[in-house]
């Protein structure tokens, strides 16, 4: 491949990344893919798609930063947290830069609306309910606001629903927490409810995963971990290991020779890698001195 690369007026290797971040973005998964790509270029000598392809990957920062996908991800996370915070207006301007305007006029994106409005106007009630006492007055200003959406967006298809009718009750009602008709929005259930409808329209906002991800992801291994997780897991043997004999190496042997032969095992041509096995070495932690 590299020298067919090469060929092709290919430039020179970028570093890879760190294999701590595993994502469709600046990850192992990612490399691979970027890789293979090159390679099948390379090797139909396709010199101005690969010049091009490469240009367009770093030009995307696609083996340095996080994907579209996993910044939606982030986002989405980061909407639920204002969401269990009650902070209506971090909530409503990320709503409307995530969800595309047509979701939120469809029946569904009304549904929610509504269901929002009165989650919102009942947050400082819910809160005083949770402390175990009963909800000041300036803690329930916020269902003015609500009856004052009601009135504004009138009623449409949406009000058809007999599950929605009690919000809109909710704010003309005394003490609506203890109100048999609408106490149940005050519910754990109702919210949990709502919660995991904001969280599935919000995922529908993601970008569909390329079928390229599921073919360089191999299966599990009998463990239950991702190949990558054991290779993860290796190196952080290897790197403990490789700590200890450079220690004795350069503070109890002084000898290059006693290093080389420590690590061979590591490098033999003909079980080469990570998964040869260590020497055997007697390392006391506590002192750091070991011996063959």
């Amino acid at each position: 491949m590299d020298r067919k690369a090469d060929e092709c007026g290919a430039d020179a290797e970028v570093p890879l990344p760190c294999f701590s971040t595993f994502d469709h973005g600046a990850g192992l998964r990612e490399v691979s893919i970027i890789k293979g790509i090159e390679e099948y270029l390379g090797y139909h000598h396709l010199a101005e798609p690969l010049t091009a392809f490469r240009r367009e990957v770093a030009g995307a920062g696609l083996l340095r930063n996080p994907s579209i996908w996993m910044q939606v991800v982030r986002d989405i996370e980061e909407v639920l947290a204002t969401f269990d915070a009650g902070d209506q207006k971090a909530f409503r301007d990320a709503w409307q830069r995530l969800v595309p305007e047509e979701r939120q006029t469809a029946p569904v994106g009304r549904n929610i609306e509504l269901r929002l409005q009165a989650y919102f106007a009942t947050h400082s009630m819910r809160r005083a309910l949770q402390e175990g006492r009963e909800p000041e007055p300036h803690e329930m200003q916020a269902l003015d606001r609500f009856r004052d959406f009601l009135s504004e967006c009138g009623k449409d298809e949406v009000s058809a629903d007999e599950a929605l009718m009690p919000l809109f009750a909710l704010p003309f009602v005394q003490r609506p927490h203890a109100h048999p008709d609408v106490r149940e929005v005050f519910s754990d259930s109702w919210l949990q409810h709502l919660r995991k409808d904001v969280e599935a329209e919000l995922r529908l906002q993601q970008p569909p995963i390329p079928l390229l991800y599921d073919i360089v992801e191999q299966p599990p291994t009998d463990d239950g971990k991702r190949p990558w997780q054991a290779v993860e897991a290796k190196q952080i043997e290897f790197s403990e290991y490789l700590y200890h004999i450079v220690h004795c190496c350069c503070i109890q042997h002084h000898d290059a020779t006693w290093l080389f032969h420590a690590l061979h095992p590591f490098f033999d041509p003909v079980k080469p890698g990570l998964n040869a096995q260590k020497p055997h070495l007697k390392v006391d932690r506590s002192t750091g001195s070991c011996e063959r």
